[in-house]
């Protein structure tokens, strides 16, 4: 859902760089950015909230398709630690661009 919003806002700024828009698009671009910079960061602490061990313990590992290392619990919790750290890096120049 997060890169839905970021690709919606990105595109908008595309369309306002190219097309020189008016002041009401700019607007329409900011608030769209700030959703998405927002959105973003309320994905990542809720991710955090849920805590990767929860996540990962959740996940079935008894199939024969997760017997990769690659598969094994610590990497989904780092998978997850990796996503949060993302998801709140992404969303400051989201915030920072809808509020210039």
């Amino acid at each position: 859902f997060t890169m839905i919003c970021g690709i919606v806002a990105f595109v908008c700024f595309q369309v306002i760089w190219c097309c020189r828009m008016n002041q009401c698009g700019l607007i329409t671009t900011g608030v769209l950015s700030v959703i998405a910079g927002t959105l973003s960061v309320i994905a990542a602490v809720l991710v955090l909230a849920a805590g990767s061990s929860t996540i990962c313990n959740s996940q079935n590992y008894d199939d024969d398709f997760y017997t990769e290392p690659y598969y094994e619990e610590d990497a989904c919790k780092v998978g997850i630690n990796v996503y949060v750290g993302i998801a709140f890096v992404a969303g400051g120049p989201w915030v920072g661009a809808g509020t210039l």
